[in-house]
């Protein structure tokens, strides 16, 4: 932790896809499904593969069948597609996320007699990319995030002597095959003080005071279905500390 803020503060992090524990229990649970064709006859099977042009699936008699998710029906297509994207999330190949901290210096200015304390303000927030990695379209993704920061009272006297605060926010993206979705998170203001070294606080206490933006929790989920596809925090004990 800082306990002093430069002007502008910035950690550039990347965050990597969720382990593969989070989702596979979905093929797990799902093991045989019933899929129709547009007329309507049914096919109990266990979905194996899906590619760009064809579906592997599993009778329960054993036999293993390749063919075109055209013949089935638009719900399958949709449920086609969402498996693969969440395989391929569970797998590291689907998008990588990389999040910059920020803390914009906005102000600074002297109050008090002879302008004895000086304040300066912040705003903390990151910068956020989401990167398709695939040859596809990802489309249907609900992003969310949880900030977190801390700020020093004035004239505080121990480490505990301090605010917290939060900020959260929500977005949905869609993103072209290759391509990268920038965007900046919600922000939050802070204040750090410092008290001209010629006076003192009347009660006791220290002549600064510090502000800091302590890290973030993100979710991506595939929005149809609210499945999770990515989740990480920075630092990761904030997932230990924190509620969602």
């Amino acid at each position: 932790m800082h306990t002093l803020l430069k002007y502008t503060t910035k950690h550039s992090l990347t965050l990597y896809v969720i382990s593969s524990l989070l989702v596979f229990p979905l093929f797990a649970e799902e093991k045989y499904r019933v899929f129709q064709n547009e007329e309507g006859k049914s096919l109990n099977a266990q979905l194996l593969e899906v590619t760009k042009t064809n579906v592997t699936l599993k009778l329960k008699n054993g036999r293993i069948i390749k063919t075109s998710p055209k013949f089935f029906s638009d719900e399958d297509r949709l449920y086609f597609k969402n498996w693969h994207l969440i395989k391929q999330a569970s797998e590291g190949s689907l998008f990588e996320v990389n999040s910059n901290r920020k803390m914009e210096k906005k102000a600074r200015e002297k109050v008090g007699t002879s302008g004895a304390l000086q304040l300066t303000t912040y705003e903390g927030y990151y910068k956020l990319k989401i990167e398709n990695k695939t040859n596809q379209p990802i489309e249907g993704l609900r992003m969310e995030y949880r900030l977190y920061s801390s700020q020093e009272n004035m004239a505080k006297k121990d480490r505990h002597d301090i605010n917290t605060q939060q900020a959260a926010g929500t977005e949905f993206l869609n993103i072209l095959p290759y391509e990268t979705y920038e965007t900046e998170t919600n922000k939050i203001t802070l204040v750090e003080t410092k008290l001209n070294s010629r006076y003192h606080w009347e009660g006791g206490g220290d002549n600064s005071s510090s502000a800091n933006l302590e890290g973030i929790w993100l979710r991506i989920y595939l929005n149809s279905t609210n499945t999770l596809l990515y989740e990480n925090a920075l630092p990761k004990s904030l997932i230990e500390k924190e509620d969602w």
